[in-house]
């Protein structure tokens, strides 16, 4: 591993994080990480570690991120986030990209999740928003509930895309019921604020959001016959003069409800300085980090949560149980296995995904190695760039391994296969539903959104046993049918959006009474 270029840097009078030098750490970090050689990571951690000087802020970032993504230490990811919060030369754009970033590297690395992590996150957030707060002009007053609109509403998503992209198709379908079925006047507006690129710093595995601009033009977005008001913000937040005209809107339309779908919106949070606001987070395992007053949560949280919770100040009150459901786009194909290029008699597992590269790792397919036959073949759907480069490494594999790609019509894929099988990630949630309603068991180690809403009964303790288990399911048909039935009834479950989410809003609807 030659170390000239990167040791060089650190000579320098002033160190920063030039393109050579980025491109040099991620050869280095790329070679590590091939080469699975631990002395050799580890000698690169101390040399990295060892050189972070504080006071060169953009450096110290880069640096930071290297250790993040070579070592799924904690200890370095909650020294990182603290760094951040300390920094008095960062502003509020900078803190909210690295919120963002570091939100990212959590998401994909369950390692990370402890609860020091959890809660400087959460208090990086804070400081955000606290930071932006004092920038805007306009006095921010709680409205009084008497003079609010009972029947406006203002939905909030910090990202919106098509409807094959989860939390958009969550923001159309919590719009419909609201409208359709509550009565209500809704407006939906898109604050572009996911992954922003504003206030970006160099750093190492930097993701940014995906924007539709063509989307600025549209006045209302139609779903489920229905027309929703729709208004989006220019690609250019957080922006304190932008926030202060959304918040203008809030003012005068004087809503009674606002709904965050997400999270971590930074207007979500100020718009909660006006009108109390509960945060519908697209996670089924967990909680959203948010700066509203409510949030809903899925299921039985853990202790862990329950600690992060009194860390940041709030109770339990402000969370309010209920079930995330989901709406499947309609079905608009049928297709084959002959169609599709898949064997007629193999028992095929389909794994979902639009970050498959990330979260199928060698790991998962050392699991395969064990299951993956003539009889039982493996189907990636999504997005999956490295599918090739993977299966190459792994000839017994290779030959039943199947890559259909990005697809419109989900469900007919899903249909041709026998069993969801979901690799160890946060993420999966509205496949794992789809794949169950077209009765199509699952099986998921015991971790993340599937594992949320599939429950125990679906779930396995480690991927030494997803393989024993996946093995039963293609030789015991007397099991798999059970399991099918099983599955079809928890996509009953999941889908009925209408009952639960109007029970949810009722229950957001009566604290505010109490609090009045």
């Amino acid at each position: 591993m030659d170390m000239e270029v990167f040791r060089r840097q650190f000579d320098m009078e002033k160190p920063m994080p030039t393109q050579e030098f980025v491109t040099c750490a991620e050869k280095l970090c790329q070679e590590v990480q091939q080469n699975k050689n631990e002395e050799q990571k580890a000698e690169l951690c101390r040399e990295i570690y060892g050189n972070i000087n504080k006071d060169d802020v953009e450096m110290a970032v880069f640096l930071y991120s290297m250790l993040v993504n070579l070592d799924y230490n904690p200890k370095y990811m909650e020294e990182f986030a603290r760094y951040v919060i300390e920094e008095k030369r960062l502003n509020y754009k900078n803190k909210y990209f690295l919120f963002y970033q570091i939100t990212q590297f959590v998401f994909l690395h369950p390692e990370f999740e402890t609860e020091g992590v959890l809660t400087a996150k959460w208090e990086l957030l804070k400081q955000a928003g606290a930071e932006i707060k004092q920038e805007i002009k306009m006095p921010l007053h709680r409205i009084p509930r008497q003079e609010c609109n009972p029947n406006m509403v203002v939905v909030i998503t910090e990202q919106f895309l098509g409807t094959q992209h989860g939390p958009t198709k969550t923001a159309l379908d919590r719009c419909a019921i609201m409208k359709k079925v509550m009565g209500k006047e809704v407006l939906l507006i898109n604050t572009a604020e996911f992954m922003p690129m504003n206030g970006r710093l160099p750093i190492l595995g930097g993701k940014r959001g995906n924007y539709d601009e063509t989307l600025c033009q549209k006045e209302y977005q139609t779903w489920q016959g229905v027309e929703i008001p729709y208004f989006q913000v220019e690609n250019v937040m957080p922006e304190a003069e932008v926030e202060e005209l959304l918040l203008h809107v809030i003012e005068q339309i004087k809503p009674m409800y606002v709904i965050n779908i997400g999270g971590s919106s930074l207007f979500a949070g100020l718009a909660d300085e006006l009108v109390p606001v509960i945060t519908v987070g697209t996670t089924q395992s967990g909680l959203a980090t948010t700066l509203t007053t409510y949030q809903t949560v899925h299921g039985k949280l853990e202790e862990k949560w329950l600690h992060v919770l009194k860390n940041v100040g709030k109770t339990e009150r402000h969370m309010i149980e209920g079930i995330f459901t989901f709406s499947l786009r309609e079905q608009t194909e049928t297709t084959t296995r002959e169609k599709e290029g898949l064997p007629e008699n193999q028992f095929l597992l389909a794994v979902v995904g639009g970050r498959l590269d990330e979260e199928v790792t060698e790991e998962f397919f050392h699991m395969l190695e064990s299951v993956v036959s003539k009889e039982i073949g493996i189907v990636f759907i999504g997005k999956f760039q490295h599918f090739e480069e993977m299966t190459a490494k792994y000839p017994e594999i290779k030959p039943y391994a199947y890559y259909l790609g990005f697809c419109q019509d989900i469900l007919s894929k899903l249909e041709i296969c026998d069993l969801y099988v979901n690799p160890t990630r946060k993420g999966g949630g509205t496949s794992v539903v789809e794949a169950m309603s077209k009765g199509k068991p699952a099986v998921s180690v015991d971790f993340g959104d599937v594992a949320g809403i599939i429950g125990e009964e679906f779930c396995c303790k480690n991927y030494e046993e997803m393989a024993e288990i996946i093995k039963r399911y293609a030789q015991d048909r007397a099991f798999y049918e059970e399991k099918a039935q099983a599955a079809g009834k928890v996509a009953e479950v999941y889908l009925d959006t209408a009952s639960e989410f109007k029970r949810i809003m009722e229950e957001y609807d009566r604290r505010e009474k109490e609090e009045a």
